[in-house]
């Protein structure tokens, strides 16, 4: 644990908006004294609450670094908690930097899968075969022994030979 007076004076005001912009009370807890484990208790929280009023000295609800500064011997800092936010930040400038490389790979690897494989067209082309078939829900459901099994195949078979071209019902000989 580190105390905030403890920073040099060209550090002070650096130290004192970044602690501003963390004042949510898991890295920075007003402390009386020397007292600086985490609130677990409703007590401990109301002493931080009205700690929390009487830094803020405009009372518009957000303690500025100006109002920071003016109490940095009453605020310790939790450093194991700082160091984590402060990785967590850095690790999020990396992905900042590598978004906009990820976002064009992606709009890349969408549209080439677009080309491929069109939606649009390819969904046209099962609704033909599902109405060409006759494979509704419906008549799907009306299947309920073998010889309706053997009927549906008979259909299926002249539908399917409806469909290929070199089928023998597209055949103008006679003789075969």
């Amino acid at each position: 644990k580190c105390a905030c007076s403890s920073v040099d004076a060209s550090l002070e005001s650096v130290c004192c908006r970044l602690l501003a912009s963390m004042f949510s009370g898991a890295i920075v807890r007003i402390v009386k004294g020397s007292f600086s484990r985490p609130s677990t208790t409703e007590s401990e929280q109301e002493d931080d609450g009205e700690l929390r009023e009487q830094m803020d000295a405009d009372h518009d609800g957000k303690i500025s670094p100006q109002e920071m500064r003016a109490h940095l011997k009453s605020i310790n800092i939790h450093l194991d908690i700082l160091r984590m936010r402060l990785e967590l930040e850095w690790a999020m400038s990396q992905v900042i930097v590598k978004l906009p490389n990820f976002a064009l790979c992606m709009m890349c690897f969408v549209l080439g899968l677009y080309t491929l494989s069109p939606a649009a067209g390819i969904s046209i082309v099962n609704h033909q075969l599902a109405s060409h078939f006759e494979l509704s829900s419906d008549q799907l459901q009306n299947i309920r022994t073998f010889d309706d099994i053997y009927d549906f195949l008979q259909r299926f078979r002249d539908k399917n030979e409806e469909l290929m071209p070199l089928s023998p019902q597209y055949w103008c000989e006679t003789r075969y």
